[in-house]
């Protein structure tokens, strides 16, 4: 079974903490603790992982980014990705070859992962009934700590 976790970006960004970072791999770009935690999770449990960003769309930690941004799915088009870029990004880094998809995101990404995943990949959304950010921060550290990754079936 290949699972791949998708990830959210976060708000919170290098340039931040530190504005003359300059490019940076988008695996060190993104500080704040959601992303951290997820990326956490994902690296222990999946067997790849992208990270969602509006502006970016499926990063891996490799790529390269070059300032800082404020972009969400919820930003005027012109600023983000389009569904078609999304999907096309999809498929020129041929992620349908997963079996299951795990996004670990807020509700707001569901819809894009839904118009550009594979019609045979299972969808999970493990910690979209948590409510409150300290909950699903506890919950990703505790499947982390206990060594037990989210079911992929409900239960």
């Amino acid at each position: 079974m290949k699972a791949l976790c998708i990830i959210p970006c976060g708000k919170k960004k290098i340039w931040d903490a530190d504005p003359h970072a300059g490019a940076v791999p988008a695996g060190e770009a993104y500080i704040g603790t959601l992303h951290k935690k997820s990326r956490t999770y994902a690296e222990k449990f999946c067997t790849d992982f992208r990270i969602l960003s509006a502006k970016h769309g499926f990063l891996r930690k490799e790529d390269i980014l070059v300032a800082n941004y404020d972009v969400s799915f919820h930003s005027p088009s012109a600023q983000r990705m389009s569904e078609e870029q999304l999907i096309e990004q999809y498929e020129e880094q041929g992620l349908s070859k997963y079996d299951y998809i795990i996004g670990l995101t807020g509700r707001k990404y569901r819809p894009y992962l839904e118009i550009t995943a594979a019609k045979e990949q299972k969808i999970f959304y493990p910690l979209e009934n948590i409510s409150g950010i300290g909950y699903i921060l506890q919950e990703l550290q505790k499947a982390v700590d206990d060594n037990q990754p989210f079911p992929l079936e409900k239960e």
